[in-house]
């Protein structure tokens, strides 16, 4: 059984995110924000709650801070506490690094090279949402899970290859 105190952050919490009080008060209130986006499309199926929105959401949360005693600390935790642990906060960090991304200003979200990025971290948070809900509260270390870690990180892997590249080309 999973311990329940493991996915709330009792770690040192990280400093509230930088976004303004205005601005989380217009994404509290947006549509995509409250899950009733209509659209279809790969990320909004109106069976399913909107990845969208549930990604607004976990945006909003900080990530926890750890040190080198806390990040210690978690190899007393079984392998599937672990395993819980890290889908967790993988989830919410990618949630934030795609909604940070989709908030850049002037356009730059627009461009193709970013949609491309964001649309990545929309599939690794739809890869994580749909293994969390196929295992409920039993979560364990299995070939889905390591299937699901292996695709995020071959798709990031890719772009750290061209990102590397780009200053040798130019």
């Amino acid at each position: 059984m999973l311990n329940p105190t493991l996915l709330q952050p009792t770690l040192e919490v990280a400093a509230t995110r930088t976004s303004s009080a205005a601005a989380a008060a217009v994404v509290s209130r947006s549509s995509i924000a409250s899950g009733t986006q209509q659209a279809t499309g790969p990320y909004c199926v109106i069976s399913k709650p909107c990845v969208l929105g549930l990604i607004a959401k976990e945006a909003q949360v900080s990530l926890p801070r750890y040190t080198l005693e806390s990040l210690l600390a978690l190899q007393q935790f079984s392998r599937n506490e672990r395993t819980a642990h890290l889908l967790h906060n993988l989830k919410q960090g990618v949630a934030i690094c795609g909604y940070e991304l989709q908030c850049y200003p002037f356009g730059f979200a627009s461009q193709p090279s970013v949609k491309h990025v964001v649309d990545n971290y929309l599939q690794d948070f739809q890869d994580i949402s749909e293994l969390q809900e196929s295992m409920g509260d039993n979560i364990v270390w299995s070939p889905e899970v390591k299937a699901v870690m292996s695709g995020i990180f071959t798709r990031h892997k890719v772009f750290g290859v061209t990102g590397s590249a780009l200053p040798i080309w130019q």
